[in-house]
């Protein structure tokens, strides 16, 4: 499984976390490398998603070591944490203000308002042999439909 990578063409940007079990953080940079900086350094243990809200100008993250759903302001590097305990978050998205997130421990899909202080019903997904779903990521077209694909780890790998 790999560390945690975003993309952010309009910007310009890129945001990856960090691994590191001694000093785990969350960074961000230009495109071209220039003008790298950490984001988040604590509270932090396991980040392994990243998602950008533009509504709320704010990165957040699963972070499956601290339980949680965390997100930092871009602005001012305010931190809170959006949803905690969560059992064990890997991937994340956001979607018309909206956290997805995948949970290992339970094998299903969260999701809660921006605003909200607990998860809604759980989405439906079919998890195959591995029981694990590594990664969700929604997608707003010009044509505003909505496509969320589930990337699940294989056991043959």
């Amino acid at each position: 499984v790999e560390p945690a990578l975003l993309l952010i063409w309009i910007s310009r940007k890129m945001y990856w976390a960090d691994w590191s079990r001694n000093r785990p953080k969350i960074e961000v940079a230009n495109m071209d490398g220039t003008d790298r900086r950490v984001l988040v350094k604590y509270p932090l243990s396991l980040p392994n998603g990243l998602t950008l809200v533009h509504s709320t100008n704010e990165l957040c993250y699963s972070d499956a070591g601290m339980w949680a759903i965390s997100c930092v302001n871009l602005g001012d590097l305010r931190m809170r944490k959006a949803y905690n305990p969560a059992t064990y978050p890997f991937g994340i998205t956001s979607f018309n203000r909206t956290l997805f997130w995948t949970d290992w421990a339970l094998g299903r899909i969260q999701r809660m308002g921006m605003n909200s202080k607990i998860p809604d019903k759980p989405l439906r997904s079919f998890v195959g042999s591995s029981g694990k779903i590594f990664d969700i990521k929604a997608d707003n077209h010009v044509e505003e439909q909505v496509r969320m694909t589930v990337i699940e780890q294989n056991n043959n790998d």
